[in-house]
């Protein structure tokens, strides 16, 4: 009667499933036995995927190969050694696989932490806060002034809130969704674009971002001599 290999054995006997089966040490080449060792491969609980050799494993597609699973049981060891994997949560049984057709699974990808988006969001209402304080200084100083004077003099006194301003209004366009209304302004003589953004807003009730961005759209030849 010819000899079956424990793989064969399993699919003829599905009782086989459950055990865990050592076989004596000295029966598995040192080399092998460091390697699983090494690997922990066939552990319970482990988590696996299967080696990119599209040979090993031409039962499963691309993607599935690429995926990472739990060993469940296992049986067997050395190059009989079989393993029995779920999906990580345990609900798809996906089969036995022979330990040497795996390898360890990937280190889960870094992700950004709570932490770090509330820094974020901080950094970006921060931005607008000093924005909305440069344009209210601007305003301020523009009474007995002309907007240019009271501009310079802003920028002045307030290199920071000039730079937000700048930067709020650079970051404008990108974040509106929806075009704005082509609109037909007329800079007064001498001013600048950011002159006329600051007097639309003022005189329309809007907020600084939205300024900018309405101004920039309708006339680009002072927004590009910005």
């Amino acid at each position: 009667m010819a000899s079956l290999t424990l793989g064969e054995l399993i699919q003829r006997d599905p009782r086989l499933a459950g055990l865990r089966i050592d076989l004596p040490a000295s029966s598995v080449p040192a080399e092998r036995r460091a390697r699983t060792t090494v690997h922990h491969l066939a552990d319970v609980g482990q988590r696996v995927t299967f080696l990119p050799d599209a040979s090993r494993t031409p039962e499963l597609g691309d993607e599935e190969r690429q995926r990472t699973y739990v060993v469940k049981a296992t049986i067997g060891a050395g190059e009989e050694q079989f393993v029995r994997l779920t999906t990580l949560d345990g609900l798809v049984e996906v089969g036995w696989f022979q330990a040497k057709q795996l390898a360890p699974a990937r280190a889960p990808q870094p992700t950004r932490t709570t932490q770090q988006e509330d820094d974020m969001q901080t950094t970006e209402t921060d931005l607008e806060q000093k924005a909305e304080a440069f344009a209210a200084r601007v305003t301020a100083l523009s009474k007995g002034r002309t907007l240019r004077d009271a501009m310079n003099l802003a920028q002045t006194q307030d290199a920071e809130g000039a730079e937000a301003y700048r930067l709020a209004g650079t970051g404008a366009e990108q974040v509106e969704a929806e075009p704005a209304p082509v609109l037909s302004l007329s800079a007064r003589t001498g001013e600048t674009f950011d002159a006329l953004a600051l007097r639309y807003a003022t005189e329309h009730g809007v907020s600084l971002r939205q300024a900018v961005h309405e101004v920039g759209t309708a006339r680009p030849d002072l927004a590009a001599q910005r």
